[in-house]
This record gives structure tokens, sequence and C-alpha cells, in this order.
């Protein structure tokens, strides 16, 4: 066999191996697209962090979030002694990567007690999440909840292997000498939630 004819075999070979690469990697990235379509859901493990899990305190990017969604205004009704203070969303802070799976967050007040509720659509530690929850009472402490579509036992499971180390009774204080937390899991409609409240 002529030097040519025998380039031409192994050319031939390589392009072969090649689009056996090609398809393979075209097969694995169209089955990847296709879990990620069928579940619709994205991990939000890298967003929902805890820098102590045991005392619920959020890592930074939650922590921002939590800290800037609500805004209160003071303001006065006329009366003597009558200031109070009026809440006010800001613009969600969220990482770009994660603002898709973000829904529009929703006031609501009931007494003196304000929940502002985000959906979101992802799962942490493989438990789907429903919405994130901020509880504030005006001049006090307040406290969020993560609510999940996942029966309490399996998201205590969840919580416990991340550190939390919640009790088979489903709620547990933890006194920080200034200001202590309750965590607690219990059901939320056909869910269950992960809550932390602070005082």
């Amino acid at each position: 066999m002529s030097a040519a004819g025998a380039f031409g075999l192994v050319a031939g070979a390589m392009g072969a191996i090649g689009r056996l690469r090609y398809g393979a990697a075209l097969v694995l990235a169209c089955t990847a697209t296709a879990a990620v379509a069928a579940s619709g859901r994205v991990a939000l493990d890298g967003f929902f962090t805890f820098d102590n899990a045991y005392r619920c305190t959020p890592g930074p990017a939650f922590g921002r979030l939590l800290r800037t969604l609500v805004r209160w205004d003071e303001v006065t009704d006329g009366s003597p002694g009558g200031e109070t203070y009026r809440p006010r969303l800001m613009p969600l802070q969220v990482p770009g990567r994660y603002r898709g799976q973000f829904g529009a967050p929703r006031l609501f007040r009931a007494g003196d007690e304000y929940r502002v509720t985000i959906p979101v659509r992802g799962t942490w530690r493989g438990l789907p999440l429903r919405s994130l929850v901020l509880v504030n009472w005006p001049e006090s402490e307040g406290g969020f909840e993560l609510v999940f579509d996942a029966p309490p036992d399996d998201l205590r499971r969840a919580a416990n292997a991340a550190g939390f180390r919640i009790p088979a009774a489903g709620r547990a204080y933890r006194d920080s000498g200034v200001m202590g937390v309750t965590v607690g899991i219990g059901p939320s409609g056909k869910g269950s939630a992960l809550s932390c409240y602070e005082g």
C-alpha cells in the first residue's frame, strides 16, 4: 500500500472516531437536557447555604436576600404616639444564575404579622422547593421558612444531613447567649417547611 493510501486510511479512522465521540457527547448533552426539562427544577444548594446550620445562620447570598427583601419605612398616622412602620418590597437580590428560579414576591398582612412569599422552583438537597417565606413583626424579631413539596420526615433527614440536628419532636430552641433561635420542621399544606425564628 502506498504512503498516500495508508494516510487516507488513518485519516478516515480518526474521522470516524471523532464522529463517534461527537455523537456520544451529543447523546449525553441531550440526555442531561431532557432530565432537567423533565424535572423542571434546578439544584439551589449553592444559593440556600448556611454558615451555621445548627443555629440556622444563612450563608452570604441567602443572607443578603433575607436582609434586603423588605425595607421598613417609619410613618405617622396623625395620632399621639401613632408611629408605625410600613413594609416596602425591594428588588430581589439573587445571583443571575439563580434568578429565573424565583417568582415575584407577594406581601400579606395578618394583624401585626407581615409575610412575604416568594415562589421558588428548584431543589435543596434533592427535595423540591415550593417557596421561601419571610415573616416579620414591626419592631420585633422575625424569621423565615423554606417550604417543600416533601413529607416532614424526608425534610428532617435532609436538614439533619446538612447539620441542623432537629430532634424527632420537630422543633428545638438554640440559645446563643444574646438572642436565641427556634429551628423546626412541620407540615405545610401538602408538604413541609423548615423554619427558623429569632427571639
